[in-house]
């Protein structure tokens, strides 16, 4: 039984490489002088999660940002968090299900 608590739920070390990750946004969107940190989104509890709520916060952050552009980054931050968690428990499952609706809403669009 995967007894995980529903907050603070990635590690803190992991915010640093998801800061670190972020940074290539500068480079998809050079015209625009940011600084982009999702260690807000990710410290919400797992339960909050999800690919509309993540671009509801991203487009919060990055004014002016394209819905592909959020996607990606979305995509880099998933594969970042899923490399640093515990196989197997609810904060995995949801990384896992986040991708695949990802990947669902590509699909579509």
């Amino acid at each position: 039984m995967d007894t995980q608590k529903p907050t603070g739920d990635i590690p803190e070390e992991v915010f640093q490489k998801l800061d670190y990750a972020s940074c290539w946004l500068s480079i998809l969107t050079p015209k625009f002088d940011l600084v982009f940190s999702s260690t807000r989104f990710w410290k919400r509890s797992y339960l909050l999660w999800g690919v509309s709520s993540w671009n509801t916060f991203y487009c919060i952050q990055v004014k002016k940002a394209m819905l592909i552009t959020s996607h990606s980054v979305l995509l880099k931050e998933l594969c970042v968090n899923q490399e640093n968690v515990t196989s197997g428990t609810n904060v995995d499952k949801r990384i896992v299900g986040l991708r695949n609706e990802l990947n669902f809403s590509i699909l579509v669009f």
